[in-house]
């Protein structure tokens, strides 16, 4: 019997169905056409809990409309380490020909990222995350809010390995070498403006991928099943 895990208030559910064969998936599904967005598939054991790490994360990760308001307060409230929030500023003139959608303006964006700032805690850093994009019609402000110090003050690494290896999947010591130096770094050094040690937006290996889970706080078993169903590591076929 499928178990709704979350729902957010845009209409985006998590519905999680368990097998018989210690096996169960995750589906992601909207209220609204299309119904089906994705599925994740993986050992249905207990891993490594964390503040920082949830479905609701996962909701945020930019493949379908998400909360807006938790995305731009989640750092703060100790949900999350990372968040790229983005605006889409259109120009003045075009908001009054079509007020009835209730566009942002550049003057909007920049109230709410000064009333962001003016109401951050101490423990956190907003800044830009890269340049503005020009679109058609407007012009796209990308900014970040992420926790002070770096992903090992707030993950226990050791039990994120052991998680996935519960979960099967093999990683080997020297990625396991680069995400614990990953996991080193500042995480405000991960905005793009920043020059990072790559683009969390495009992880190119295993071990990036699963470090930036860590970082936006995806779970692990949603990341485990990207790395089992794209190859990164070898799996196993764990009995649980």
């Amino acid at each position: 019997m499928p178990e709704i895990i979350f729902e957010s208030n845009t209409g985006v559910i998590f519905e999680k169905t368990v097998y018989k064969n210690g096996r169960c998936k995750m589906v992601v599904r909207s209220k609204e056409p299309p119904d089906h967005i994705m599925t994740y598939r993986y050992k249905d054991i207990s891993v490594y809990q964390s503040r920082y790490i949830s479905w609701e994360n996962l909701n945020c990760c930019g493949g379908w409309k998400c909360d807006e308001t938790y995305l731009q307060t989640a750092v703060q409230q100790d949900k999350k380490l990372f968040a790229s929030i983005s605006f889409s500023m259109y120009d003045t003139d075009f908001v009054k020909q079509v007020p009835q959608h209730n566009m942002t303006t550049e003057k909007d964006a920049g109230y709410i990222i000064e009333k962001l700032k003016a109401e951050l805690p101490p423990d956190c850093i907003l800044g830009i995350d890269s340049p503005d994009v020009p679109r058609h019609l407007c012009t796209i402000r990308h900014i970040f809010i992420c926790k002070n110090g770096a992903v090992k003050d707030y993950i226990n690494i050791p039990e994120v390995f052991l998680s996935y290896e519960r979960l099967g999947i093999i990683i080997d010591d020297e990625s396991k070498k680069i995400i614990t130096s990953l996991c080193d770094v500042p995480i405000q050094l991960f905005s793009e403006n920043a020059e990072p040690p790559f683009s969390y937006g495009n992880p190119r290996t295993g071990a990036e991928l699963v470090f930036v889970g860590l970082l936006l706080g995806y779970p692990i078993e949603s990341t485990a099943w990207l790395l089992e169903r794209d190859g990164y590591f070898p799996t196993t076929k764990l009995s649980v």
